[in-house]
């Protein structure tokens, strides 16, 4: 234990007297960072960091989602309202209204920012618009209007006279909008405070400097549906971190807009020391705790396994507990082999469902055994086992759309996880 804390100090010494930016991020990821995650002396921060970040991810989702609703119920309840007194016979005002429809009726194709963020900045310049026509008694009902002091031209002359008129304060129609916006602020290179953000970074930094450019090379884009555009955004960004590391260790200088800055991340090591330190010296935490941490960060309630009949691409939904978040990973694209589609085509096919098909017979491919199909759709591991009866060499069955994490036995839950765990450090 001693010896871990010793050397992990040594580490931070080297660490703040380095000259260059190479050796400073060298020493973080083949160093700092494999030390901290590895040793046994350092579960207590583990447990601290896994816990807070749990809880996070948990609020984030569920505001994410009932902003969703929040703004899609002021959206339509404010168009109501409109219709109803006639103001929606205005044409800026139906421009308006239209427009706001306009993106929610394609939420599904995805958007940056979120659909749900561009209709909420639309429903506020509305309300702004309604209270300039005097509409002050509705927009109540959606934000809070007080009494302001505003500089105006008066007559034709050139002369500013104060007035007072009503303004809006704040928007009240979506309180999980707003605060979603308060607990991203976690996230903001410059004010980072909590040391699991800090280590969140710190493991961005291992991350990149040790992956390969080749982990880019077979990894699929796509902006035309929500989930694949989310997915493919996040992986620019994580491309745009890799190459900002990759510029260091090619020992560039001078390079703009760079995450990683010294100053930065040395107020994040600080942060994690002391953490460390902390939690370390006070032993407040079991490794019961540990345990329970790490199965509430893998638990799985359900998987999915469905076929996306547009991209012809698997996917694998995973939801860790019930009405929670769903995530969604992509398993295999048949565009490079697309005869054997066929074959994944009937298996999705609810008419066919647990029904035996044979190989060769339904893909055209001679000899084709469910052996060498599985291991061509990545299907060769748990989610074969769990989804798919093997009927003999050539035949299969789907048989199960939905698995629940409760019905499977201990050794494949947990092979489950592990598998999981492997597509979420891939994609």
């Amino acid at each position: 234990m001693k010896g871990s804390f010793k050397l992990l100090g040594d580490y931070a010494d080297e660490l703040f007297n380095t000259t260059t930016d190479f050796d400073y991020f060298n020493i973080i990821a083949t160093q700092i960072v494999p030390l901290i995650r590895q040793s046994p002396a350092f579960e207590c921060f583990y447990c601290v960091y896994i816990k807070e970040k749990n809880l996070y991810l948990r609020l984030h989702a569920e505001l994410e989602t009932q902003s969703k609703i929040e703004v899609e119920q002021a959206s339509v309840s404010l168009k109501s309202v409109l219709q109803k007194l006639g103001i929606l016979n205005k044409a800026e005002i139906k421009q308006q209204v239209d427009d706001i429809a306009q993106v929610f009726a394609k939420k599904n194709m995805g958007t940056l920012p979120p659909y749900h963020v561009i209709a909420y900045e639309k429903l506020c310049s509305l309300l702004e618009c309604l209270l300039e026509i005097d509409c002050i008694d509705i927009v109540r009902n959606y934000a809070t209007v007080t009494l302001c002091t505003v500089k105006k031209h008066v007559g034709n002359e050139w002369t500013i006279q104060e007035i007072e008129q009503a303004c809006i304060q704040h928007f009240t129609f979506a309180p999980s909008l707003v605060k979603l916006r308060e607990i991203e602020e976690v996230w903001r290179w410059e004010l980072v405070q909590h040391s699991w953000v800090a280590w969140e970074y710190l493991s961005l930094v291992e991350w990149s400097w040790n992956t390969p450019a080749s982990f880019f090379c077979d990894k699929n884009k796509s902006y035309e549906v929500h989930k694949l555009r989310t997915s493919s955004i996040d992986l620019l960004s994580l491309r745009d971190y890799w190459l900002q590391i990759n510029n260091i260790k090619q020992r560039q200088k001078n390079v703009p807009g760079m995450f990683f800055r010294r100053d930065f991340f040395t107020r994040y090591m600080k942060l994690i020391l002391d953490k460390i330190v902390i939690y370390q010296e006070s032993n407040a935490i079991s490794s019961n705790d540990l345990e329970i941490a790490i199965e509430d960060q893998n638990r799985v309630y359900s998987v999915e396994l469905r076929l996306d009949k547009i991209k012809y691409q698997l996917l694998l939904d995973v939801q860790r507990a019930h009405g929670e978040k769903t995530y969604t990973y992509i398993i295999h694209s048949f565009r490079d082999n697309f005869k054997r589609s066929n074959v994944i085509t009937r298996l999705f096919d609810l008419a066919f469902f647990n029904e035996k098909i044979n190989m060769a017979e339904t893909s055209g491919v001679k000899g084709l055994s469910v052996a060498k199909f599985l291991k061509d759709t990545k299907l060769n591991n748990i989610l074969g086992k769990i989804f798919f009866d093997k009927i003999n060499t050539d035949t299969i069955a789907k048989k199960a759309n939905v698995v629940l994490g409760s019905q499977l036995e201990g050794g494949d839950l947990v092979e489950l996880r592990k598998h999981i765990q492997s597509l979420e450090l891939s994609q």
